[in-house]
């Protein structure tokens, strides 16, 4: 039989891990084994336990095993693990059979530790000194110490020779004196302490003379405690010598560990005779004692212990298991009736106290400390009661009736003859004569106290009670204004006591399901029924049931019993715990929960088992073993302070840690788990689960989880209580907040802020759209270049086509001016004469030139244009055209060079197409060349190894210059048709866009390239063609065999070039005396508009010209003209830059301007307006482009647009009223004539001129200052002077001050940093960039132009 029994709870130590009350004890099933060596929790809050076959962490819900693997060296070395301990750094080190590991969190591994002299060292124990040093206790090696350099344990060498080289280290101790003691089986107790120098020093000997100590610790007091041959040694703050506790000696102990507790109290563990708690004042060690049904504690193999932050203590019992004794709180307490016997009726009076029926055993009452005491013994079951008086009670029983016990007597009394009924409810009206009976089966009776009679309650037969919807009454209650609540199988129905009927309840068919158990009337008069399914309110003024059940938060579906605190908060009891529907004015109403805990115990609740001591605010919830009983206000809600750890990364069911990735490697831990912030996983791993854990070890089991995604639908979803595992299914990618929060009985944890970001798969990523994006913009793109080519293509080809029209319908007029004027220059004319002739037939040839340019492009387009290459001196060749262009050179002063390294140099070209290739590029260049620059034209032979072709071997012709070079951005697009590409950023362009184009096409008919760059070593641009050599690339229908007809060639003069000889005609044209003295600039890059121009002038003004804006900019500004007349498109400076500089200039902007230009469209015409002209004039071919002297009145200039001679005429009052303001303070005399203004205007431009004179050497005076002098705000000062002058205030200031310079230069009395200095200028280089600026000279230079 005891065999038997001892089988029976071995099997029961296997299969209960367990649970029992608030002890909770652990075997094998769930740890690695139960022979347990160590114990302690981190600061991160796990639970280590080491045992002799592997390590053990627990987290509150999960034990995790850590083991020897041979082929993983980052494994435990072996799987007896000896020590454990954690250092001030929070580092776990792991002393193993054989050797130090510690633990890495990050890779979830561990880190051997080498000893240096390449021993594997039995680790007893590790110990962490104040001072930072890592100690270890060996077997056979004494004290070793870990190097943090090398990560290298060697022996302390200083500490073991102190300590007498010690054997046997059991424990190591520091106290808070600093000492460190060691506690040897061999050696006994050993006191080391370092000095003053840093030296370890062993304490007087004869301290401690007991060989075998086993461990040692410090009570709060200071006192030294040490475990030794089955005893407790005290060592007594400044004390000389230990004495045994209590001053007697016992060797029936043989005890593994000592140490102290946060309750201040020192414990010790035994073999064979359990825990004790150590009794100092009454020398004696006291048994710690708990009920558990695994083992008897006081018999069990203690070796080790711990405590965890909540105080809970853990045993490692040898070869039993774990056994955890929580801490107990005084929120609920627990009174328990006597052994063997349960709890069957739960009644409260008035007066607060407890009465209870006990089975088997009787009725009886509970004390304030929750003591039973039987009252009044019988066999009945005893399941309901009423107070009639001081010492009598009406007693329902189960299956014997109703009772009238005399607590007097100890006498129960039947009433009535059904003795087999079970009277589950007993209520008495308010004027307590009848009393109510809810009889199982049978409906309610009403019993008359006084003369003990018993009727139904509706006053009909027993046996019929139609209004009563069913008569499997559980539970009565009486309400306001007499009513009598009752609650049955099938919902509630109401009976009113006074007039003795049924009331109807609207809509409490809802109840119709349900199973009434428990009912209560709160304070506002609301109904709470609990039932099977859930609680239920009703509200009687607006008819109207509201469920609360699980789905709302309950912690059961089924309510055994109801009750009010004074808060007005509703407590109900259930199969799995309490619930508090917490109620607050203003919210809605939140439920809380209270679990199966230490507090509360055995949390599985009897139907109709609860009362509430009004009196004391105290609620009694019965259950089978006795009374859960609690005071509603010290259950006030606080927070958790438990904080949520992330503890495992589960994708599928693999864990995910630094060593491991996903199947897909998308994913890394780059940090320990419990500090991972950031997870993000691939697409294929949208199916993963989080593990979490508050580290509560008593409660984790009730502790349930709130989570949500606060970036998406902040709603908070939950897990089910115990439950500490999330799972998220096939999550869409993307980024979110995730948001982890615990509750334990309704205080909730600080949130925990994860952030989950999902990847896309790599066709729905971020860079995939930015692909996709940018493919459709390169497609939409393409479609729109196609388009446009095509567009362009057809533009170009109608161009081309309309020219080409127009070039046919010219050629034979061209042809009858051409002939006619040859026969007019061979016959003798006066020279004005042949000077007119000769300019007609050159510009004849000229147009003549571009009509077959045009031809030739449209030959080609259409491949009409057949090549007749013969082998041609390129020497000979390119010199001819070098002559040609030469005396152009020279006129501008440009140096003009040909450079060849031989002096023959063959090449197979079209001798009569090829020149116009080298004529197109020498035009060009000596049009945008300034005079005085260089231009130079380079053959040479060249050879390209990385060439293919008839390219390997080519002729180099290279032109180069020194003009404003081509915008690099549009290099590639000058040989386009039609494309006009500017030679800088202030030029136009010129021309029509057609001769490089017919160059490019050309030299590609000769097998060739061409390409234009911008020059490195200077400004200016580079035309390089390749031509090859020899013919064997060539087409035999491209070949000329015979010698071609090649006649001298006619330049063509392009813009901006005089014909060849107008220069020495020039030179011999005598001067005309004009008849006036008014002085006409003419600016025009053609020298031949100029001269006309000049010519038709010059009998009446004198003439001056210039060849672009730049220079006529100088010659305004040191000849002063009296009229400026300008081309638009010119090289260096066009005329529209030209205007603009004049007419901001105070010194030229009185001059009257006429744009002269072939721009003759109306956009053109008002852009030259808009700029400040005075006058434009188109360039045309008839009477409307002759220029007479009777086309200006320079007193009195009109302008106004007729349409016969398209011509614009504009009044030049505006203009003059400009010329107002500059001409105030711009006159030599120290007078001041004011214009002709209004009386107001003429007193503000006194003050103004006046303000402006009074501080002309002030340099700090600025518009601010003008407009405070004048009063007037700055921008009425300016919106006034632009009305009255033209001109801003600060321009005013400048005219006056440079006026002012110029005047005190003139006298040159002072020398020019006295005349800054006097016109307000402090530095005298701003000082002559303003000066340059206004009369286009620098001072110096001014000063001898007026001194001469």
């Amino acid at each position: 039989m005891k065999q038997l029994l001892a089988f029976l709870f071995v099997i029961l130590i296997s299969l209960c891990p367990a649970l029992a009350g608030d002890i909770r004890f652990y075997g094998s099933d769930k740890l690695s084994c139960s022979l347990f060596t160590d114990m302690l929790q981190d600061s991160r809050g796990y639970l280590w336990i080491a045992t002799g076959y592997g390590l053990n962490r627990y987290d509150g819900v999960t034990f995790e095993g850590y083991y020897n693997d041979a082929s993983d060296p980052s494994s435990l070395m072996d799987d007896n693990v000896l020590s454990l301990c954690e250092d001030r750094q929070h580092r776990l080190w792991v002393g193993t059979n054989v050797g130090l590991q510690r633990y890495d969190p990050v890779y979830n591994c561990f880190e051997s530790i080498p000893f240096h002299d390449v021993v594997y060292p039995s680790i007893q124990d590790v110990l962490s000194l104040r001072s930072g040093e890592l100690l270890v206790a060996t077997s056979g090696y004494g004290v070793g110490v870990l190097d943090e350099g090398t990560r290298e344990l060697s022996r302390y060498e200083a500490l073991n020779q102190a300590a007498g080289s010690p054997a046997g280290i059991n424990r190591m101790f520091e106290d808070a004196g600093g000492r460190l003691w060691l506690a040897t089986s061999k050696n006994g107790l050993i006191a080391l302490k370092k000095d003053a120098d840093g030296q370890w020093k062993r304490l007087p000997e004869g301290l401690f003379v007991h060989n075998n100590a086993s461990d040692v610790t410090e009570a709060t007091d200071g006192t030294i405690l040490v475990a030794a041959g089955g005893w407790v040694y005290l060592l007594a703050p400044g004390g000389k010598e230990f004495v045994p506790l209590g001053g007697r000696q016992s060797d029936g102990y043989q005890i593994h560990a000592i140490g102290r507790l946060s309750d201040g109290e020192v414990y010790v563990a035994t073999y064979g005779r359990g825990f004790y708690r150590v009794n100092r004042e009454e020398g004696r060690l006291e048994s710690v004692e708990v009920d558990n049904p695994w083992l008897y504690l006081p018999e069990a193999n203690a070796v080790c212990f711990c405590e965890d932050r909540d105080k809970n203590v853990w045993i490692g019992c040898f070869q039993s298991g774990l056994l955890q004794i929580p801490h107990k709180s005084d929120h609920f307490l627990s009174w328990a009736v006597p052994e063997g016997k349960s709890l069957s009726g739960l009644y409260v009076d008035r007066d607060g106290t407890v009465w209870g029926g006990v089975s088997p055993a009787g009725f009886g009452s509970f004390d304030e400390q929750g003591r039973f005491t039987l009252r009044c013994p019988m066999k009945e079951t005893v399941i309901s009661a009423c107070r009639k008086d001081d010492h009598t009670f009406w007693v329902g029983t189960y299956g014997h009736g109703l009772l009238e016990v005399d607590l007097r007597r100890g006498t129960a009394t039947p009433v009535f003859k059904e003795s087999f009924r079970r009277i589950k409810s007993l209520v008495t009206d308010e004027s307590g004569h009848y009393l109510y009976v809810a009889d199982f089966g049978y409906g309610v009776n009403c019993f008359a106290i006084g003369d003990r009679s018993l009727t139904p309650a509706d006053g009909q037969q027993a046996d019929i009670d139609p209004a009563l919807k069913n008569r499997w009454v559980n539970v009565m209650m009486r309400g306001r204004g007499n009513k009598l609540w009752i609650g049955h199988y099938q919902g509630i129905d109401c009976y009113d006591m006074g007039s003795r009927s049924y009331v109807t309840l609207p809509g409490d068919s809802v109840l119709g399901g349900c199973i009434c158990y428990s009912l209560l009337e709160d304070c506002q008069g609301n109904i709470w029924i609990g039932t099977n399914k859930g609680l239920w309110m009703y509200d009687p003024v607006h008819a109207a049931f509201t469920a609360h059940t699980a789905k709302e938060g309950l912690v059961g579906g089924v309510v055994c019993g109801l009750a009010e605190d004074k808060a007005g908060n509703i407590w109900c009891s259930t199969f799995k715990g309490i619930s508090r529907i917490h109620r607050e004015k203003g919210r809605e109403a939140s439920i809380i929960n209270y679990f199966s805990t230490s507090e509360l115990g055995n949390s599985e609740y009897m139907r109709g088992l609860y009362g509430y001591d009004a009196v004391h605010d105290r609620v009694y919830f019965g259950q089978s073993v006795g009374v859960t009983s609690f005071q509603p206000v010290s259950m006030a809600v606080e927070a958790y302070r438990h904080p949520v750890v992330l503890t495992h990364v589960f994708i599928g069911n693999l864990p995910v840690d630094k060593q491991m990735t996903t199947p897909e490697r998308k994913y890394k831990v780059d940090r320990r788990i419990e500090d991972v912030e950031h997870i993000e996983l691939a697409h294929e791993d949208n199916i993963f689960s989080l593990v979490f854990s508050t580290m509560d070890f008593v409660n984790a089991g009730n502790i349930y989880y709130e989570y949500c995604f606060a970036n998406r639908t902040p709603v908070w979803s939950r897990t089910l209580a115990g439950e500490n595992r999330i799972a998220f299914m096939h999550l869409p990618a993307g980024t979110y907040q995730l948001e982890v929060r615990a509750c334990l009985n309704g205080s909730y944890s600080p949130v925990k802020t994860l952030w989950l970001e999902v990847r896309p798969v790599w066709y729905l990523s971020g860079w995939a759209y930015l692909v996709y994006a940018l493919l459709l913009l390169a497609i939409l793109y393409l479609v729109y270049y196609f388009i446009r080519r095509k567009q362009q293509e057809k533009l170009s080809e109608e161009k081309l086509r309309f020219f080409i029209n127009v070039a046919h319908e010219l050629r034979s007029p061209m042809t009858l001016i051409i002939s006619p004027l040859e026969s007019l220059l061979g016959k003798p004319h006066d020279a004005a004469t042949t000077k007119a002739l000769r300019a007609m037939y050159r510009n004849s040839n000229r147009i003549l030139s571009l009509l077959n340019q045009l031809l030739d492009i449209r030959r080609i387009d259409k491949g009409q244009m057949k090549m007749a290459l013969s082998r041609t001196d390129l020497v000979v060749f390119i010199d001819d055209l070098y002559q040609l262009f030469a005396f152009q050179a020279e006129k501008k002063h440009i140096t003009f060079s040909f450079e060849h390294e031989a002096d023959e140099l063959y090449a197979w070209i079209d001798r009569n197409n090829f020149d116009k290739v080298l004529v197109n590029i020498l035009s060009n260049a000596l049009k945008y060349t300034p005079d005085g620059g260089d231009i130079r034209i380079v053959l040479r032979e060249g050879h390209d190894s990385k060439r293919s072709g008839a390219l390997k071997d080519y002729v180099e012709i290279a032109v180069s210059d020194t003009g404003s070079g081509i915008d690099e951005n549009k290099l590639e697009r000058i040989f386009e048709r039609f494309y006009q590409a500017s030679s800088s950023l202030h030029t136009n362009s010129l021309g029509f866009g057609i001769g490089l184009n017919l160059a490019r096409l050309l030299v590609e008919l000769h097998h060739g390239t061409i390409v234009a760059m911008n020059r490195k070593d200077t400004h200016g641009s580079i035309f390089v063609i390749h031509i090859p050599l020899g013919n064997a690339h060539l087409r035999a229908d491209e070949l000329c065999t015979e010698e071609p007809d090649f006649h001298s060639l006619e330049l063509p003069q392009p813009a901006g070039l005089s014909a060849i000889g107008t220069g020495q005609e020039e030179e011999n044209r005598k001067p005309v005396r004009a008849k006036t003295s008014y002085k006409v600039l003419v600016v025009d890059d053609d020298e031949e508009v100029c001269s006309f121009v000049r010519t038709e002038l010059e009998p009446i003004y004198k003439v001056v010209t210039a060849g672009n804006g730049k220079e006529a900019m100088q010659l305004v500004l040191s000849e002063q003209p009296d009229l400026v007349v300008s081309d638009v498109v010119m090289p260096e400076m066009d005329g529209y830059a030209l205007v603009k500089m004049l007419k901001t200039n105070d010194a030229t902007s009185h001059i009257p301007i006429i744009l002269l230009s072939s721009k003759s469209e109306l956009s053109d015409r008002l852009q030259g307006l808009e700029s400040g002209v005075d006058a434009y004039l188109a360039k045309l071919v008839g009477p409307s482009f002759k220029l007479t002297h009777k086309s200006f009145e320079m007193d009195d200039m009109t302008v106004e647009f007729d349409e016969t001679t398209q011509c614009y005429k504009i009044p030049v009052t505006g203009n003059r009223m400009k010329l107002r303001g500059k001409l105030l303070g711009l006159t030599e005399s120290d007078e001041v004539k004011l214009p002709e203004i209004k009386s107001n205007d003429s007193a503000l431009m006194e003050r103004v001129m006046r303000s402006i004179q009074e501080n002309i050497a002030n340099p700090d005076f600025s518009v601010e200052s003008l407009a405070e002098a004048v009063g007037l705000s700055r921008v009425q000062l300016h919106r006034k002077l632009k009305e009255l002058t033209g001109l801003p205030a600060s321009d005013l200031i400048r005219n006056v001050r440079m006026k002012h310079a110029a005047t005190l230069l003139k006298e040159n009395k002072v020398n020019i940093a006295q005349v800054a200095y006097a016109v307000g200028y402090t530095n005298q280089t701003y000082f002559s960039t303003c000066f340059r600026k206004y009369w286009g000279v620098s001072p110096t230079d001014y000063i001898e132009k007026v001194s001469q």
